[in-house]
């Protein structure tokens, strides 16, 4: 399945062609994608620290590294 990344269309820059940090305030703009990948990801590392079970814990690892992987093929330029 090939999932093409939607540039947010609120950014200051709308394209990932044009500079990617801001001068300003030096933060990097992120397509939508990308961003709920983020999200996910943060979500399961606060639940894998809550998570006692060895072999849960290596399942979110897992599962952390599939989204991290999915979040670098979305941008293989970067």
């Amino acid at each position: 399945m090939t999932v093409m990344c939607t540039v947010n269309q609120f950014a200051l820059w709308p394209s990932y062609q044009q500079p990617a940090l801001s001068a300003a305030s030096g933060e990097l703009w992120m397509c939508d994608i990308c961003d709920q990948l983020d999200e996910k990801i943060e979500h399961y590392k606060k639940v894998r620290a809550a998570m006692t079970d060895q072999l849960t814990v290596e399942r979110i690892t897992a599962l952390i590294a599939e989204l991290e992987a999915e979040k670098t093929a979305l941008h293989p330029e970067r």
